[in-house]
């Protein structure tokens, strides 16, 4: 159950002793599934997932790269076509970010600027 799991990377975040990768990928876990209620249901809310966001973006994490990943996808959810375009070109000209991130945001640039050429907003 989402709910269960979130509960899980809460603690993992809260009692934080062991390495900071670990605290950081509960952090990444935790916006995730938060992510995905989200999806769910319209009204709810997470304000940790939004802390643990900024946190992971914020400073040198190893999952900075994926957590601006999954900022930009909730921005495309949010239809902040624009926010989202711009996260992704920060992503492509990173020179620390992964190859792999690096083509999907590549993609997802694509798919907006097509999306604007279809008359789609906000892009």
């Amino acid at each position: 159950k989402n709910t269960d799991a979130l509960a899980v990377y809460k603690k993992v975040i809260d009692e934080s002793g062991g390495p900071q990768e670990l605290t950081d990928l509960a952090k990444l876990l935790y916006i995730a599934v938060s992510s995905n209620i989200a999806a769910d249901n319209k009204d709810y809310n997470n304000a940790d997932a939004k802390k643990y966001l900024e946190e992971n973006i914020g400073r040198d994490s190893v999952f900075k790269y994926s957590t601006m990943e999954i900022n930009a996808f909730k921005e495309i959810e949010s239809h902040n076509y624009t926010k989202a375009k711009d996260i992704f070109n920060q992503l492509l000209e990173s020179p620390d970010a992964p190859s792999n991130i690096k083509a999907r945001a590549k993609e997802m640039i694509d798919a907006i600027l097509n999306m604007n050429d279809l008359g789609t907003k906000n892009g």
